[in-house]
């Protein structure tokens, strides 16, 4: 039987458990959290069934709300529910399946794929949550310091595992039966991984770490945490984000072009006043559309800002004459002949299938991407263009390379630096935006659609 364990006081659990409520939108009122209370004082925390159930009867009053209580409940108190299933002294028939040490952290990678085949086989909680632990622990990574949310770091596990390879080689010999067991299995095993990596990100960050967007507007979703449903909205509202990108980009250029004296038509006009050029004629300003260079970071750390990333460039492309998308992790390429696609899935294939951007290590480096930027592409710049570089400037503790960064700058008019991260998490961990920053016209936040409209608004 699961129990419910929390460091602090009875009263201060159920306080930020109904905040995080009502930032979900559930409407509760300071009455219902003291009969909430009191429920609780009457049915213990032995039985974390009956806490939630308990919960559930006091707190939600539309049957609407009863899906978004149940995955509150789970993301607050994944850390918080100590279930006696991981108390157990043993697991069923898995002594053998460990290494010596029988600990699933130091297995081998042999051993933990053993592991997961027998929990796959014999489908018992126990060893699916054992399975489940061992293969985030070992394939995960989890930084403390990174804001990627937790989508991410469950991707990375199950990718690792190939769970549905292994299912191909156990299926073969089995009736239907057993084929249709082996794949609830599978999908107990996936749902153990997201729970135990939101787990550790709780217990390593809080509750800010896995707390969803309190509204699901598309212009204030998060794009770290974006999901593909999240990103067709956004993409409703991109085509007037990019139209204004260009009228703004296009109106300053224009206020910043020298007007040329138009001789032959002020002398034409001096007549008219005995010879003195009391109005000097101009020539008018050649109209340009204004040029744009985006630098994207396309790293797996950013996967859901590198999707609304090439569905912005896509739907701006007819919106500049001169518009040149690059992409990198660690090398960099140009894909703007990819993204003139009509199609966004067409283009999307020929960025993966055309575009080289994985170099010696495949994971992010700023610094190499720059060098090789300089080294390729950077005397083909104009220099009345603007770059705009999207990226969460997470350089894997590589050599930052700013003094490329550097000669790029003073090539152009201007570099802005939009970064998906919190400014909170700006130099910390293996991040370099105080190495580039002295080189940027601007650098700021961009997480959500809003804030990109804000930047285009007040810095363009």
């Amino acid at each position: 039987m699961s129990q419910v364990k929390y460091l602090g006081s009875n009263a201060e659990m159920l306080g930020s458990f109904i905040d995080e409520l009502r930032r979900s939108g559930l409407p509760i009122s300071a009455s219902e959290y003291a009969e909430a209370l009191t429920a609780l004082e009457l049915v213990g925390y032995e039985s974390a069934e009956v806490f939630r159930e308990s919960l559930k009867l006091v707190l939600v009053k539309k049957i609407s709300h009863l899906q978004t209580f149940e995955k509150v409940f789970q993301r607050f108190f994944a850390f918080h529910l100590d279930s006696s299933e991981k108390q157990a002294d043993g697991f069923s028939d898995v002594s053998g399946v460990l290494s010596a040490s029988g600990s699933g952290s130091e297995a081998s990678e042999v051993d933990l794929e053993s592991l997961v085949q027998h929990a796959l086989e014999a489908g018992v909680d126990r060893d699916i949550s054992l399975a489940a632990s061992t293969a985030v622990t070992w394939y995960a990574g989890i930084d403390p310091s990174r804001s990627v949310g937790a989508a991410y770091y469950i991707q990375k596990t199950l990718s690792s595992l190939s769970v549905a390879s292994q299912i191909e080689d156990l299926s073969e010999g089995l009736d239907v039966f057993e084929i249709h067991n082996l794949k609830n299995n599978a999908k107990k095993l996936e749902s153990k991984v997201a729970a135990d990596v939101r787990r550790r990100l709780l217990m390593l960050r809080g509750v800010e770490a896995i707390r969803e967007p309190s509204t699901n507007t598309p212009d204030n979703v998060a794009f770290l945490y974006a999901t593909a449903a999240d990103l067709q909205q956004m993409r409703k509202l991109l085509r007037p984000l990019a139209a204004k990108l260009a009228v703004k980009l296009g109106r300053r250029r224009r206020q910043q072009q020298k007007r040329t004296l138009d001789v032959r038509a002020t002398i034409h006009q001096s007549l008219r006043t005995g010879g003195v050029p009391v109005k000097l004629r101009h020539k008018p300003r050649l109209k340009h559309k204004p040029e744009l260079i985006v630098l994207a970071d396309l790293s797996g750390s950013v996967a859901s800002f590198a999707r609304f990333t090439l569905n912005l460039l896509h739907v701006m492309q007819g919106q500049f004459s001169t518009l040149r998308s690059f992409a990198f992790v660690d090398e960099m390429d140009e894909i703007t002949e990819s993204l003139k696609r009509d199609d966004f899935s067409s283009a999307m294939n020929q960025v993966v299938g055309n575009a080289k951007l994985l170099g010696a290590h495949g994971h992010s480096d700023y610094g190499s991407a720059f060098k090789l930027f300089e080294a390729r592409f950077l005397e083909s710049l104009k220099a009345s263009s603007t770059v705009l570089i999207l990226g969460d400037a997470r350089n894997n503790y590589h050599h930052p390379e700013a003094e490329s960064l550097k000669q790029l700058a003073g090539k152009v008019k201007s570099v802005y630096w939009l970064n998906p991260e919190p400014t909170s998490y700006w130099d910390t961990g293996d991040s370099v935006m105080a190495d580039y920053i002295p080189y940027l016209t601007g650098a700021v936040e961009v997480r959500t659609l809003k804030q990109l409209e804000r930047f285009i608004d007040h810095n363009l």
